[in-house]
């Protein structure tokens, strides 16, 4: 299964590359790089993925999407920025490293704690994001289609520039109902979050769940051994059949696809923590 993962993020990495007009380097964390003392007590892990260089994309600020232009940071346990695309549509950028320290809270930082928090990014693989996407798409689930990219430093990241200039992620759509032109992708109705689709079921019988594809959804969710799945991690497609408003699951925040670890003390915390499994 190992063997499958690498090889089928490899693909899609070098598929993303193809057409490439400029390209970098680039080693997704080295910092998770370690003795075999320290992978005994804390695993291997994905760590030889993490500090494996690659060849990756730059992307093009003033193409891409019709030319994009910052506008928000955000993000907890990823760095997100995101963009107005000259293409009236919304785009996301969300960093391939994990566990980054301003997310951490102030009272565990520089601790022991906080360090073994910082290393559990290993047992995430960098490119999870982009083999799961394909493989919704395979089941007929919708999904955004990320790409991996380097961002630039390019004076369209504005404010921002110092921040992101020559930092590694993926780059998607952001489906959402303020911008009214997302919905295009799709050519559906509406897109919603998990709360306003409760909300949507419970006042109207019209209002039907895909629940195969909901159900296909989750499937999925366990083959690729993704446990990180809250209401956060899911958006809702409406598309109209006669009197039935139908709403299709979209899966979305794959971080946890695939993860994996082998330490000692990891074995340990799972035993009364069993997500971790």
């Amino acid at each position: 299964m190992r063997q499958f993962i690498c090889a089928t993020a490899g693909a899609l990495l070098v598929a993303s590359q193809a057409t490439a007009q400029q390209t970098s380097r680039y080693t997704p964390n080295d910092a998770v790089v370690a003795n075999p003392f320290h992978e005994f007590w804390l695993g291997s892990n994905w760590r030889d993925v993490w500090g494996t260089p690659v060849t990756v994309r730059v992307l093009d600020l003033a193409t891409f999407g019709g030319g994009l232009k910052a506008f928000r940071e955000g993000g907890n346990q990823s760095r997100t920025l995101r963009f107005y695309g000259g293409d009236g549509k919304i785009y996301q950028f969300r960093s391939t490293r994990k566990f980054e320290p301003r997310g951490l809270a102030s009272d565990i930082k520089g601790t022991p704690v906080g360090w073994a928090i910082l290393d559990m990014a290993s047992s995430l693989h960098p490119t999870a994001q982009l083999a799961v996407s394909q493989l919704q798409s395979d089941v007929q689930l919708l999904s955004t289609t990320p790409r991996l990219v380097i961002l630039p430093d390019d004076p369209r990241l504005g404010e921002f520039r110092d921040a992101f200039k020559g930092m590694l992620g993926t780059i998607e759509i952001r489906a959402e109902d303020e911008n009214p032109d997302s919905t295009i992708t799709f050519n559906a109705k509406k897109i919603s979050d998990s709360d306003k689709l409760l909300e949507e079921l419970e006042q109207s019988l019209d209002h039907q769940l895909d629940t195969r594809e909901y159900l296909t959804a989750r499937l999925l969710d366990m083959v690729v051994g993704d446990t990180d799945r809250g209401a956060d991690q899911w958006q809702f497609v409406r598309f109209d059949r006669g009197n039935i408003q139908l709403w299709r699951p979209m899966p979305r925040d794959r971080d946890y696809a695939f993860m994996y670890g082998n330490g000692v003390l990891p074995g340990i915390v799972a035993q009364v923590f069993p997500k971790l499994v």
